[in-house]
């Protein structure tokens, strides 16, 4: 049952980033930005990435902080986040935006209430995605995520470290790494460590208590905490058992999920590789060793939390009455069974973001690859076509992912016989 359990999961995720279709891309303000700066507008977007719509962080926001992320390596001025300079920084008072008349509809979308917002210096010119929502090709876009008080902090504190790498994000990776060399755990230490970037002692933020002068006064006050850590093999060692004692890891929705993408997303993968290989980096092939995988842990969310799903893929294994979070049950069930389970390890099960919506919250069990752990599936033959040359009918169906049919060698179809493991 468990080694079928994640077999399944371990055939949607390959899928999943299989096809350039089945997630999402940046919609970048230039094309020839670096490797360096195409993952760190990725790690800043992940920042950003709570409870809005996450299409419009990666094609609105991703816009904007690319941007900020490029002006920032080139001038490594902090100043480009100070709300008192409205004709100099990417982020503004509300008031101060020089279109926002023309923006009623969006300025809603973004939150009515907010005060300020991230913007762009760049004109959105041709950019077809942005058009898309509703911009004027002479005006610049901007992005205002759910949190942005704190998000604007949680920025802000990352350049105060950033600082002391050259305003690199690779190089603050690679410091680290050599850090962990050797650590059989360096994955989930990596994770560790940009919490600690962007995360660690944030806390809650208003917009009525953004101050530029005292955050960056905060900012630097973080990173030197931050920084005795990181150049110590003791004192991180000891900080991140207390992460890891306090259940800490389990909770880094957005770190996981960001560090996943650098390390799985054909996309993302390529960008921070090259941007190891371009500052030297020796052992970079090693990170991408997917034995490594194992590490990685569950981005904790409300959809691999459904009830539904958890009493269907639970019920019959001896933890269908556990309490625990999923992310944390999973990181359980999973070393528990190391030894059976031929495919699969806990992260992979976030294509419940994608799943859950379309089969548990649809009451679609029976065509449900899932349901064929316990016979719920009972027509899930009526949509497998078994024809090389088309898509799989059930991955769509499920996820909206595509991949073309793998014939006998699907994992689906031989656990639908019980032919699996």
């Amino acid at each position: 049952m468990i080694n079928n359990l994640f077999g399944i999961t371990d055939f949607i995720d390959e899928s999943r980033w299989g096809n350039s279709e089945n997630y999402n891309l940046i919609n970048f303000y230039r094309n020839d930005l670096s490797p360096d700066t195409k993952i760190l507008t990725h790690w800043i977007c992940c920042i950003t990435d709570r409870q809005m719509a996450f299409r419009r962080v990666w094609d609105v926001g991703g816009y904007v902080f690319s941007e900020l992320v490029h002006k920032m390596g080139e001038s490594r001025d902090l100043t480009l986040l100070n709300p008192g300079r409205p004709d100099h920084s990417y982020f503004i008072r509300k008031q101060d935006y020089a279109y926002q008349d023309r923006y009623k509809q969006q300025f809603g979308q973004d939150g009515e209430k907010a005060k300020y917002i991230f913007t762009a210096g760049t004109r959105v010119g041709n950019n077809t995605v942005l058009r898309e929502y509703g911009f004027d090709r002479d005006t610049t876009p901007f992005f205002t995520s759910r949190y942005y008080p704190a998000d604007f902090k949680s920025i802000l504190s990352t350049y105060c470290i950033l600082k002391e790498f050259d305003y690199s994000f690779t190089k603050y990776i690679i410091h680290v790494l050599k850090l962990l060399k050797d650590d059989e755990n360096f994955l989930r230490k990596l994770l560790f460590s940009l919490y600690l970037l962007s995360y660690f002692d944030i806390g809650q933020q208003t917009a009525e208590g953004i101050d530029f002068d005292k955050t960056l006064k905060d900012g630097y006050d973080r990173a030197n905490r931050v920084r005795s850590i990181v150049e110590s093999k003791q004192l991180f060692e000891l900080a991140f058992d207390d992460f890891i004692k306090k259940d800490i890891v389990f909770k880094q929705k957005r770190a996981w999920c960001s560090l996943r993408d650098f390390l799985k997303s054909p996309e993302f993968s390529g960008y921070f590789k090259a941007s190891l290989i371009n500052l030297k980096y020796g052992a970079a092939d090693a990170l991408f060793d997917q034995k490594n995988f194992t590490q990685l842990e569950l981005p904790g969310d409300v959809w691999n939390n459904n009830s539904k799903f958890r009493n269907c893929i639970l019920t019959g294994t001896g933890y269908e009455h556990s309490r625990l979070s999923f992310a944390k049950l999973l990181r359980e069930v999973f070393d528990k069974n190391r030894d059976q389970i031929s495919k699969g390890y806990p992260e992979q099960f976030d294509v419940t973001f994608d799943l859950v919506p379309r089969m548990c919250e649809q009451n679609n069990c029976k065509i449900c690859p899932y349901g064929l752990l316990n016979g719920k599936a009972s027509d899930f033959m009526r949509v497998c076509t078994n024809q090389g040359d088309r898509y799989c009918p059930a991955l769509l169906a499920a996820c909206n992912y595509k991949r073309f049919c793998a014939g006998e060698g699907c994992t689906l179809l031989a656990i639908s016989r019980g032919r699996f493991g």
